[in-house]
């Protein structure tokens, strides 16, 4: 993390490259565009190239005067353009790293490098001593419980040596063992920054418990094998200090709203996040000049949109756990209910060596994301479903997500490891994410597919939803469980109710084919109620007001533990136990089904489903 000295000596920079660009946007001509084609030869290289390079003077990390200078800015480019914005202000609840030691003070005195993740306790200067100890892996007899303990090791008042980036789910395996610290070996010849909290969000009084209890740092790969190496030898002592400051700060979100024509109350929502572990280039100042870009080009071409864009910078991503966006999604919710269509969070465009593209999306609309890759570029691969790490705060709502990650190809030597953003760069959440490491010509392409995507989502009068391939991940998921479980738990009423929806969802189809004018407004409510209705419950398991740990998990997540059910006594309280989950579980996703069955059937009765 930099200093505020840092910031302050890069501002007249910053300012002057504001400047120009502003200049540049003044004297641009308009052009109203006629098709989607028109809208993408309008995106301006130059531009985007200028914004990403003054972004990349800035440290944003969230709640610092980096970030609200990255706000200012992003407001005056909008003000200057004619772009309808506005800015809100509220408190985030944070961690930013401080400082870290960790020192070797037996058999030998050795100071190893080290980082502080987000969230971790602090110790105070005199930091904590004790016994390391190596976890692994090592030993495929070293295994968990489904508690969380180590097997066969003894952590109770130790310091834990655990192999991985730090997550929550290291550290709470380490905490249920009674270690009282943590050194995280993470996959890399670099320190990388990391959060580990599970807490999705601001956290309530229970989230708040889930919250790391012990203090945690992290180290390189090679400095982890000589630490594995000393403890294989005999007993080892390591000191270790580690300081955050975690609490609630202030922060600001930037937003854009481009009035549709026709239907302007619903709206497509797209963003990324503003701040970043240090300059963030790749993680995500080409972010942020992409989404500049698509606010501007959108604008200019508003008389064209039958729909409203909402485009967000959003705080808190890096040091929050996406708090930004779970701000947004807690305080607008109802909005987000009746209106959203979808949600695009975009990350890291303009990569170097990032020629690769990885979309994803919820499955209704596998389909139009699949034509619009195959028309816009050369993929021709799969379409990934979506998953949780980049502000998807919605799931809980039922609004679908879509997406396209630029990827780095495994055979480049620009590809990490095991990274994570940065389209795994190996840069990803380390001080080297610097303006070498985008590409301007990349940028223009990512950007392009983004409003590929946007602009008929905007425009076009009927919704592409296409629920086929949503009853096909239902009735796999469903028959997996059902093979795991065998005869300890019955999915067949669960099976007949996916049957029924399934033909509910072709009685939909046919009357939206041949849908007449009129009737095409309550095809598109109903294709976004049955999202609406079904996605909390294949994506989530907390339910439509709460978000779900940071964690990444299956289809119908609160029906996994059927998998165990198979190998335990079903007369034990264990099996009691997952029996009542599962029962609970299956009356939740019931009404799910029986909701959207009546929804897809009503047709032009407008009949009540609840």
């Amino acid at each position: 993390m930099k200093s505020m000295k840092h910031q302050a000596s890069t501002t007249p920079i910053f300012w002057l490259s504001a400047a120009l660009v502003l200049t540049s946007y003044l004297f641009a001509p308009t052009i109203r565009a006629q098709s989607l084609d028109e809208v993408l030869e309008q995106v301006r290289p130059d531009e985007m190239w200028r914004l990403t390079e003054v972004f990349s003077e800035l440290d944003r990390t969230s709640s610092t005067e980096g970030e609200r200078q990255a706000a200012a800015y992003l407001e005056e480019q909008l003000e200057t353009l004619g772009v309808p914005h506005r800015r809100y202000e509220f408190d985030s609840y944070l961690s930013l790293p401080v400082s870290s030691r960790l020192a070797v003070t037996a058999p030998e005195s050795l100071d190893i490098p080290s980082l502080v993740p987000a969230f971790s306790t602090s110790t105070g200067p005199g930091g904590i001593a004790g016994e390391l100890v190596y976890v692994g892996p090592v030993d495929p007899a070293i295994v968990t419980t489904r508690d969380g303990d180590f097997v066969g090791i003894d952590l109770e008042g130790r310091i834990a040596l655990l192999r991985g980036y730090p997550s929550p789910e290291l550290i709470f395996q380490a905490e249920s063992a009674g270690a009282i610290g943590a050194v995280c070996i993470a996959p890399s010849t670099r320190l990388v920054n990391m959060i580990v909290s599970s807490v999705w969000g601001h956290p309530t009084r229970e989230d708040a418990k889930r919250l790391p209890k012990i203090p945690i740092v992290s180290i390189t790969e090679p400095d982890g094998r000589k630490l594995e190496g000393l403890t294989r030898r005999g007993e080892v002592r390591v000191q270790l200090a580690a300081e955050t400051d975690t609490g609630w700060k202030k922060v600001p979100l930037v937003m854009v709203e481009i009035q549709g024509t026709v239907e302007p109350e619903k709206f497509i929502l797209i963003a990324n996040h503003i701040d970043a572990w240090h300059e963030g280039v790749t993680d995500s100042a080409t972010g942020n000049a992409s989404l500049l870009e698509v606010a501007r080009v959108l604008n200019e071409n508003r008389e064209g949109l039958r729909r409203s864009v909402r485009i967000a910078w959003w705080p808190g991503h890096s040091t929050g756990r996406y708090s930004g966006s779970t701000w947004y999604a807690d305080n607008f919710y109802e909005d987000l209910y009746q209106n959203a269509v979808g949600y695009m969070a975009i990350d890291s465009p303009g990569v170097r060596s990032a020629t690769a593209l990885e979309p994803e999306g919820m499955w209704e609309l596998k389909g139009f994301i699949e034509n619009v890759m195959r028309e816009r570029t050369e993929f021709r691969g799969e379409i990934n479903r979506s998953y949780r790490y980049n502000d998807e705060a919605m799931w809980g709502i039922g609004v679908p997500s879509l997406t396209v990650y630029p990827a780095i190809p495994l055979d480049s030597p620009d590809r990490a490891k095991d990274a994570g953003g940065s389209a795994y760069g190996y840069w990803w959440h380390t001080s080297e994410d610097s303006f070498d490491k985008a590409d301007r010509e990349l940028m223009v392409r990512d950007t392009k597919i983004f409003l590929a995507l946007l602009w008929p989502l905007a425009t076009r009068e009927r919704l592409p939803f296409d629920f086929d391939p949503v009853v096909d991940q239902m009735k796999r998921r469903v028959t997996e469980l059902s093979e795991a479980a065998g005869k300890s738990w019955d999915f067949g009423p669960l099976l007949q109710d996916i049957d029924e929806f399934s033909v509910a969802v072709q009685d939909l189809k046919a009357r939206n084919s041949s849908a007449q004018e009129g009737a095409i407004a309550g095809a598109n409510e109903d294709a976004m109620a049955i999202s609406r209705a079904i996605n909390p419950v294949l994506f989530t398991i907390v339910g439509p007001f709460h978000h779900d740990p940071a964690r990444q998990f299956p289809l119908f997540p609160g029906l996994g533990a059927a998998v165990e059910l198979a190998d335990l006594d079903p007369r034990s309280e264990e099996a009691g136990f997952i029996g009542t989950e599962l029962l609970r579980e299956t009356n939740r996703i019931q009404r799910a089904l029986a909701k959207a069955t009546c929804i897809a059937l009503r047709g032009a009765s407008r009949t009540s489903c609840n």
